[in-house]
């Protein structure tokens, strides 16, 4: 996944970069531009990567279990203010009589797996088909979410990865002369030729990635030349002066654009739960129906991290 290795060192440019033409501020010195340059990347290279996510979900300030999952789950569960969802699609409405609720998800889970098993034959993509990723939104009731998750623990799912927003302290960048080409590359990755390609998505990206940042770097030859004779796309801690010295005029903003997606920070977090059998040790989570998502997701974290505890079960309390 993007994220790993292969895209940290380029955070090493930070010590070199120089100053772009036309700078929004005029008045800052070549030093000052650089310094803020600096100290983002440096921000950046401490930023969670591995995980991206979007939606209706609750924003925690907590890290990842996670960060960087090497296997997809065997399917995905939503809840929300329409209803439960597998997959995507709804089977069972909000509103509707919450007893039907196990069997709807039942149904449908099933048809699922057996689709994730023979995507992952034909692709030799790794699915672990006991663990299950679920997408709450914040006001879902913990009656819902309750039935869900027992429903899905006597389904086999021995693991759930609930997902959650996290707010990225650093800045994007604004919009740079990178952004059409970032965008033309992702637009041909969603066709089938690109789709069904041997080549992974995440490796083809990191190598336009590092021909955009050769393209920035063209009107500094010494630092280009540095930069070719580094291995995976890693940039070496010290460049020649030319940049120091601002002896050339790379666009900066560019280059913090091609960091930004070299390192690609986090916008979601998992939260990994171990799901209780039927028989066995257990660790029962029980709240009012009433509480909303917002406020129960709390309980499930303290106990899915508590060391050593048993499996969790799932309880309305009165």
């Amino acid at each position: 996944m993007i994220g790993d290795k292969k895209k940290i060192g380029a955070v090493g440019l930070v010590v070199a970069m120089g100053c772009a033409a036309g700078a929004a501020e005029p008045q800052r010195s070549c030093p000052e531009e650089m310094r803020e340059l600096g100290a983002w990347a440096k921000a950046l290279a401490q930023e969670e990567t591995g995980v991206w996510l979007a939606g209706d979900l609750v924003t925690v300030s907590f890290a990842s279990d996670r960060p960087s999952p090497d296997v997809s789950f065997g399917i995905g569960v939503g809840i929300d203010a329409e209803g439960v969802s597998v997959q995507g699609g709804k089977v069972w409405l909000a509103g509707g009589d919450l007893a039907a609720l196990p069997a709807a998800l039942g149904a449908n889970i099933g048809q699922h797996l057996a689709l994730a098993r023979r995507i992952a034959e034909s692709r030799s993509q790794r699915f672990d088909l006991r663990t299950v990723g679920l997408g709450i939104a914040p006001g879902a009731t913990w009656a819902i979410v309750a039935k869900t998750l027992n429903e899905l623990s006597r389904q086999g799912f021995r693991q759930a990865d609930f997902a959650f927003l996290r707010t990225v302290k650093v800045a994007a960048p604004p919009p740079s002369a990178v952004d059409q080409a970032l965008a033309k590359f992702e637009r041909e990755m969603t066709d089938g030729e690109a789709i069904n390609s041997m080549v992974p998505h995440h490796l083809k990206r990191i190598y336009m990635l590092r021909e955009q940042m050769r393209v920035v770097l063209a009107s500094c030859p010494e630092s280009l030349a540095a930069y070719d004779r580094t291995a995976s796309g890693k940039l070496p801690a010290q460049f020649s002066d030319e940049m120091s010295q601002c002896r050339c005029q790379p666009d900066i903003g560019a280059i913090r654009t091609v960091l930004w997606n070299l390192r690609r920070p986090s916008t979601g977090a998992l939260i990994t739960a171990r799901l209780a059998a039927r028989r066995g040790a257990k660790t029962v989570v029980a709240l009012p129906a009433d509480t909303p998502w917002s406020v129960a997701h709390a309980s499930i974290v303290k106990a899915a991290r508590q060391p050593s505890a048993p499996p969790l079960a799932f309880a309305v309390s009165r």
